[in-house]
């Protein structure tokens, strides 16, 4: 199925989006992040889907009464939908990581907003930018599973023309 010119210009704005913080958490931007498209779920197949973005990032995580954080690695994942119709279809809903965004352009939003499962982040795509709407809440990962997704998002990841971030 080829990808819309709007799912394109979504990833695009992906590919470029550099919050400071993402679900209530402070991102380490002085550290490089690491951003990939059609990422599958089980690393080397597809039977269980393909999350459209997965970025990881590094962050800090500070106990009461510490400075100095612990270097922790924070793992998103967006899934893009551009249609309602898109939206209510059964592929495409997977949901991993530590945070889990839907992207949506903001027209679909007043339509689709009670449909998102409780704790799914949305994000608002105009023209060129990208705004959060709904915060995503945070779900901690095993180690195992961080790590077989990191490896799933380090086989993606698209050098060349497009970069990695």
């Amino acid at each position: 199925m080829a990808k819309t010119e709007l799912t394109l210009s979504i990833e695009r704005a992906l590919k470029y989006y550099r919050p400071v913080t993402t679900g209530g958490i402070k991102l380490n931007t002085a550290r490089g992040r690491t951003t990939a498209f059609e990422v599958p779920v089980e690393c080397g197949t597809t039977h269980s889907g393909m999350i459209d973005c997965v970025r990881i990032n590094e962050y800090f995580k500070l106990n009461i009464g510490e400075i100095e954080g612990t270097p922790k690695i924070l793992i998103t994942c967006y899934e893009i939908k551009v249609t309602k119709t898109d939206f209510k279809s059964k592929n495409g809903h997977n949901f991993i990581g530590n945070l889990n965004y839907y992207v949506i352009p903001k027209e679909i939003y007043t339509e689709v907003q009670h449909l998102v499962p409780e704790g799914i982040g949305i994000i608002l795509f105009n023209k060129y930018d990208l705004r959060r709407k709904v915060e995503s809440k945070f779900n901690e990962l095993t180690d195992s599973e961080q790590k077989w997704l990191m490896m799933s998002v380090m086989k993606r990841i698209r050098f060349g023309k497009e970069g990695n971030d």
